[in-house]
């Protein structure tokens, strides 16, 4: 079983063409997280408490449905068996990931234990 691990790709589209382009020899991707984009309107509202998290769930749901979404539908097409599995990271919001799995069949593997081909990941 080949096992293609990849983390930190903070919705740059670059880093996921890369990483669909490998996919092509796997039989399972595991993404550990840190896989949506993390829009900060003013580093100073971090500092001053008022950050807008609207604002970055928005963008999250936003690569999702109109970058990522796409991206997978068109390599399902040609690797229908490649498994799509994801760690949550701090960047990645509970909805956002909600989203991901229910939308894109992506499954989380956080604090479980799955079988895959025989093997337990």
């Amino acid at each position: 079983m080949k096992i293609l691990f990849a983390a930190d790709l903070h919705g740059i589209s670059r880093l996921y063409e890369q990483l669909f382009e490998l996919a092509k020899g796997a039989d399972c991707v595991l993404l550990g997280g840190d896989l949506l984009p993390t829009q900060i309107e003013s580093s100073l509202s971090l500092i001053r408490g008022n950050f807008n998290f609207n604002f970055t769930l928005h963008h999250q749901l936003t690569f999702i449905d109109q970058v990522l979404k796409p991206m997978l539908d068109q390599f399902r097409q040609s690797h229908p068996t490649v498994k799509f599995l994801h760690i949550p990271g701090n960047h990645d919001w509970q909805v956002a990931l909600d989203h991901l799995d229910n939308s894109l069949n992506i499954s989380s593997i956080h604090k479980r234990i799955i079988k895959q081909d025989g093997h337990s990941i």
